[in-house]
């Protein structure tokens, strides 16, 4: 009778429900037949999710997903059997894909965001729901890589419900915890680690094309594009071409500003969510950028320049708003079609500067918060000391406990964090890199590395940056400042000193000393990819003041008349 219940649905919703409801209460006669019964419901449900019939396997997602969300102890009585129910989100059928990946999404916004958002923890979810972006973003990576198509909705669903996107009253902090409890999940586990990783590779690349197309067609002030359709399969695949359009360009230039654009417009749609289906059709999204293209209007330009390119200035409270208006634009002129590859585009909708800030200081476990960086002002070196040395005793005390004795909690996903976000968004990152530069000076090894791996992403930001923004720029030219070379900031970063740079990445050449051959050489990339954060001239300066340090090293070796030791091959590393 059970087993049609659930096949049927709606006696086994009754049941569930009345049984979570009564099940923690002390008072209720035959409590024990009451758990025994939710059990047993609990049991059936899990099977009946591996069921032939389609609608049987869509009624169970149903009945999960209403008793889970709706109170903590229905939660608790299906806890066990919703990871496997819900995995019927990689199901052959796409109704069921579709109908789990929602109700996973609702599931983590009822019972998960809320503790998030609010709780002291940052870089933890809940246990009982940690499983869910684990099974998002694994299905985000099966889909994308196997062309299955739905990738565009999970990545919507992302931000919409797990990262607080949609949650208006979210500050900055909270919506830095948000990100990080939602990536730490991910990233604990290989699979979902590679669906996240896809995913902020796809929404890093399609960034920088948008941004290569803006930075053209802002500057044009008009259409940089034509689109013609020449005869035959040409027509058909919607081949986009560029000619010159020399009543707006000089001669000498419209041509290659109009190819330049054109391959960012390519680059774009071969990241957008439409290559990610078999039945989409790509060539079909020329057409819409070429619409957007003619565009004439200053106020979409403005608002997409906005968000692709936010300022230090920008407030979290504020997002919200800007996407709105920028989907009532998209509406205006029709369109709507480019909206799923404009929520890849953008990566201002996951981490700004001011949240980036947030994560940074949690880092170090200052006492107090450091102020807005707007103001241009970091947290004092003694308080980021003084912090960083409590956590190294903290964690001595820990190791030397008993068997059960447990590591400070968050502490290896906020290196994990740290060294992989601003891979992927590392303009948020950019405006505190010299918070992130005293972690090379005080930190432990795997400190240093994360340190070190999260300026080597900066710096090779900001090299991309300046080629991009000044073509002419050769290799031997001083880099402008921070702030004009990102061109995402109204006001000067925080000062980055640069002899206590060179003294934290030395300090990293020397644990690098450490490793095997092969993370040696990588070492030594990321120290010089790391000078790039310095402003101006400083780069080379630093570059003089490295080679001074290989060509000592390498004298004082001599003298001993020792071998090629190993300080004496990290120096050679560093000087190639």
């Amino acid at each position: 009778a059970e087993a049609a219940a659930a096949a049927h649905g709606g006696g086994a919703a009754r049941s569930a429900v009345v049984a979570a409801k009564f099940a923690s209460s002390s008072s209720v006669p035959g409590l024990a037949a009451l758990i025994s019964a939710a059990e047993h419901i609990r049991r059936r449900l899990a099977k009946r999710c591996l069921d032939p019939s389609e609608e049987v396997r869509l009624r169970v997602v149903s009945v999960a997903a209403e008793v889970a969300s709706g109170s903590a102890t229905g939660l608790a009585l299906l806890g066990s059997a919703l990871p496997e129910i819900f995995g019927r989100i990689l199901d052959k059928r796409p109704q069921v894909r579709e109908a789990c990946a929602e109700a996973l999404a609702a599931l983590y916004e009822a019972r998960a965001l809320p503790e998030v958002l609010e709780g002291e923890q940052l870089w933890q979810a809940p246990a009982d729901l940690r499983w869910v972006p684990q099974l998002l973003c694994e299905a985000f990576h099966v889909f994308a890589q196997g062309r299955y198509g739905y990738s565009a909705q999970i990545e919507e669903l992302i931000e919409q419900h797990l990262i607080g996107c949609s949650s208006l009253s979210a500050d900055a902090p909270r919506r830095a915890r948000a990100l990080a409890a939602f990536c730490g999940a991910a990233l604990a586990e290989e699979r979902s680690a590679k669906g996240l990783a896809l995913l902020l590779a796809r929404k890093r690349d399609a960034n920088a094309a948008l941004r290569r197309y803006l930075r053209l067609r802002v500057a044009a002030g008009a259409p940089v594009l034509e689109f013609n359709r020449p005869a035959g399969n040409a027509a058909a695949q919607g081949t986009l071409q560029v000619q010159a359009q020399p009543q707006q360009q000089p001669e000498n230039n419209c041509g290659e500003t109009a190819m330049a654009a054109a391959l960012a417009l390519h680059e774009l749609a071969r990241t957008s969510p439409a290559t990610e289906d078999r039945c989409g059709r790509p060539e079909a999204l020329l057409v819409h950028l070429r619409a957007l293209d003619a565009v004439r209007d200053k106020a979409l330009w403005q608002q997409l320049d906005r968000l692709m390119s936010p300022t230090v200035d920008e407030r979290t409270e504020d997002m919200g708003a800007l996407v709105e208006e920028l989907a009532r634009l998209l509406r205006a002129h029709r369109l709507v079609e480019l909206g799923p590859v404009l929520r890849r585009a953008l990566l201002s909708t996951w981490l700004l500067p001011e949240q980036a800030l947030a994560l940074v200081e949690s880092w170090s476990l200052a006492e107090e918060p450091s102020p807005s960086p707007a103001a241009g002002r970091v947290m004092p070196a003694p308080v980021l000391a003084e912090g960083r040395r409590r956590r190294r005793g903290h964690r001595r005390v820990s190791g030397g406990a008993a068997a059960g004795g447990a590591e400070p909690q968050g502490l290896p996903q906020a290196l994990l964090l740290l060294q992989n976000l601003p891979k992927y968004i590392p303009g948020a990152f950019m405006p505190h890199v010299a918070v992130i530069a005293r972690q090379l000076e005080d930190g432990d090894g795997e400190e240093v590395k994360a340190a070190l791996r999260a300026l080597a992403a900066i710096g090779k930001h900001a090299m991309a940056s300046t080629t991009a923004a000044e073509p002419t720029t050769t290799a031997l030219d001083p880099l402008p400042p921070l702030e004009a070379a990102t061109t995402d900031q109204k006001k000067p970063a925080a000062p980055l000193a640069t002899q206590s740079l060179l003294g934290g990445l030395l300090r990293a050449v020397e644990l690098g000393a450490e490793e095997g051959i092969l993370a040696r050489g990588a070492t030594c990339r990321k120290v010089v990819r790391a000078l790039s954060c310095l402003q101006g001239s400083e780069p080379w300066a630093a570059i003089d003041a490295l080679l001074d340090w290989v060509e000592k090293t390498c004298d004082e070796a001599e003298e001993r008349s020792s071998g090629p030791t190993v300080a004496v091959v990290m120096a050679a590393h560093l000087a190639a």
